[in-house]
């Protein structure tokens, strides 16, 4: 187990304490083996593995269990023009920025952490960089930050690797991206051996339903690798973008997967159904071919857990009265257990 780490400013070495800002970096640092130098983490963190002590430093503002994914929407797009309104934001402080992600500055300092790891990625993930670095001054914490800012699969493994080196393990960081590189290869070669000669399916994974919002970042690579090609593409950087129901009826998906952002397999089936009058007209409805999945765990989140998405996707892809040989080929993986459990068909 790794308790110490260098001070990048002192020769001293202290214990190694960490606070996780973003769900990724919890579930990172524990397929590292680091969960026991965990300290802190966010309200959206998994709890599994992480030892009693840990605390939560953040508010959550956004995701309470009985809003609406309109409500969700709306609240992100009010803080949104509330950030842009601020021209400066350097004689504020932490608590008079908007942010959808409160730190408890008290209770970060009371946990001494030595290293965070947080994001640039999403303001509606996780608290901003600047917001964390502003914090981490204002309660007089020397903390090295580690930044993760993943556009795709690749910057997902790299960022895996930073997370390692960061906390001194770069050789066990190096085995896990091995690891993940190999089973991902594995599911692809599958797949090329077992698919009969059909034509390549178009899949729509869906980030968000109430407004809607096509997946992006590291979701096209997932897609790639299980032979599959998004039915729409995200914007022109790479990101999920917002579309519309127009746009997703003309675009024809044979296959649509509803793995909204922060949301597990119930709350997905849940909101599915209830957005019913969307789907019901689509082929891939028609056809049996629309799914609901746990976005939350298994597509939302950059880190090791992703592979279980891609097996998600090849499981919808590929149905068992589709392609009985490929589908039962993708079930017998050592590490497609969890994907089995994780996703619906839906007749809507």
């Amino acid at each position: 187990m790794v308790t110490s780490i260098a001070d990048s400013s002192a020769d001293e070495i202290r214990p190694l304490r960490i606070v996780c800002l973003i769900p990724s970096a919890t579930d990172i640092c524990v397929h590292l083996g680091l969960q026991d130098s965990v300290v802190g983490i966010t309200h959206c963190c998994d709890t599994d593995g992480l030892p009693p002590s840990v605390v939560i430093v953040t508010e959550d503002q956004i995701y309470a269990s009985s809003s609406s994914q309109c409500d969700i929407n709306t609240k992100v797009v009010e803080n949104s023009r509330k950030v842009e309104s601020v021209v400066d934001t350097s004689s504020l402080t932490t608590d008079e920025i908007p942010t959808l992600y409160p730190i408890n500055k008290e209770l970060l300092k009371k946990i001494s952490p030595t290293m965070i790891v947080t994001q640039d990625l999403c303001h509606v993930c996780a608290p901003s960089s600047a917001t964390v670095i502003k914090a981490l001054n204002e309660a007089g914490i020397d903390a090295k930050v580690v930044l993760l800012t993943p556009m795709n699969l690749l910057d997902v493994i790299h960022n895996m690797q930073q997370v390692a080196d960061a906390a001194g393990i770069s050789k066990r960081g190096e085995k896990l991206c091995d690891e993940l590189r190999e089973n991902l290869d594995k599911l692809q070669s599958v797949v090329k051996e077992k698919r009969s000669n059909r034509a390549t399916k178009k899949m729509l994974l869906m980030e968000w339903c109430n407004p809607p919002f096509c997946g992006g970042h590291w979701v096209p690579d997932m897609a790639r690798i299980v032979g599959t090609e998004l039915a729409i593409q995200p914007d022109s950087d790479g990101r999920s973008r917002r579309v519309t129901w127009n746009e997703i009826e003309e675009s024809d998906p044979d296959l649509i997967i509803v793995g909204c952002c922060g949301f597990d397999l119930k709350r997905n089936i849940t909101d599915a159904t209830s957005e019913r009058h969307y789907f019901t007209n689509l082929r891939s409805n028609r056809e049996g071919n629309l799914y609901a999945a746990n976005g939350d765990q298994y597509f939302a989140r950059p880190s090791p857990k992703l592979l279980t998405g891609a097996i998600i996707m090849a499981l919808c892809a590929y149905s068992e009265e589709e392609e009985p040989v490929l589908f039962r080929a993708i079930k017998d993986l050592p590490f497609s257990s969890k994907a089995l459990e994780s996703f619906q068909r839906l007749k809507l």
